[in-house]
């Protein structure tokens, strides 16, 4: 399969890095309007580079296309690619709401071709390990999720463009609370509902939002709760998940938000005495191996029974939901 990656920055550094490691797949070009980063990856990992994505849109040479783009321009380059039958991995979101991810759907269905969104957080071995715990009945029927994801930011963030409306399209819950409003649909196995969010501008002088706590329900009437912020200082990732059973907390994953790590316990273990209770804990690396799993899992689906890509689907069902929440336009100044 040869592979166009299609904006050079950090995210499409680590894609590049991943499709040097699959078998049967090759990097046939890179492009970014900067020049110097295409080939900042090709020196590295081979292909061809170039400030033109549409050389690899309409390239009869290349099948696969990964999106790592600014959402704004994300939306016609998939809508390009997958017109001239390419398949299309876009990073997340897809599309900055769901009407934008809508149109990509409709155009994919249209080719015939596949398209998926890159929620690679599904691949962290901890969220790996949930998801077959879950699966296989250790917590029970799962009941509750209490998620936060939160970013450390940098000096001048508010200048960048994740925050600027036009080419982010969103603030903290967009941009990276995506990630934890898919994780919550996937662990629990279910569409949330319409709920209730809190903005607040806590720090940064933003159009949208630093921070948004998110309360909600499946469409079971389990709980959700969720925490997404670019104002936390340190970097946070932690998932806790409670069934009739038992429990699963998950903290971390790699680098500035610590070693990726999952403990579990059944229900009332307290009970025995010891401060931990018998507590099992599972330590993972810190090695950033998310979007290898991903792509390997999209070139050989017939091999991951329980883990899943995120598809078109996906993406367009987090839009609707964040859509709605942004409707409401809760904010604390």
């Amino acid at each position: 399969m040869n592979i166009g990656i299609i904006g050079a920055g950090l995210i499409g550094l680590k894609r590049a890095e991943a499709v040097n490691r699959l078998k049967d797949c090759k990097l046939h070009s890179v492009a970014d309007i900067d020049i110097e980063k295409a080939k900042g990856i090709t020196e590295k990992y081979g292909g061809l580079s170039t400030n033109n994505w549409r050389k690899i849109a309409l390239s009869t040479d290349i099948n696969f296309v990964i999106i790592c783009t600014q959402h704004d321009v994300a939306v016609e380059i998939a809508i390009e690619s997958l017109k001239n039958g390419k398949d299309v991995l876009c990073e997340k979101p897809l599309g900055r709401n769901a009407k934008e991810a809508k149109e990509i759907i409709d155009v994919a269905k249209q080719a015939g071709q596949k398209i998926m969104v890159g929620f690679n957080y599904r691949f962290y071995p901890h969220v790996k390990r949930a998801k077959e715990l879950i699966k296989a009945g250790y917590i029970g029927e799962p009941q509750y999720v209490k998620a936060a994801l939160g970013h450390a930011a940098r000096p001048n963030y508010d200048k960048e463009w994740r925050v600027d409306p036009e080419k982010g399209g969103g603030g903290a819950l967009l941009d990276p609370g995506v990630h934890i409003v898919d994780l919550a649909r996937y662990l629990m196995d279910e569409e949330l509902q319409k709920g209730s969010v809190q903005f607040q501008n806590a720090y940064w002088e933003i159009m949208y939002e630093d921070n948004a706590f998110v309360t909600s329900r499946t469409a079971k009437g389990k709980s959700v709760i969720l925490h997404s912020s670019i104002t936390e200082w340190k970097n946070i990732f932690s998932i806790e998940i409670i069934g009739t059973d038992g429990y699963l907390k998950l903290s971390g994953r790699g680098g500035f938000y610590g070693q990726p790590q999952i403990s579990m316990n059944k229900r009332w273990a307290w009970i025995n005495g010891e401060d931990d209770a018998g507590e099992i804990v599972e330590n993972f690396s810190s090695d950033d191996n998310s979007f290898y799993e991903e792509l390997k899992c999209f070139v050989d689906e017939s091999g991951h029974p329980i883990h899943k890509n995120a598809t078109g689907a996906d993406g367009l069902a987090t839009a609707h939901f964040i859509d709605y929440l942004y409707s409401t336009r809760n904010f604390i100044k």
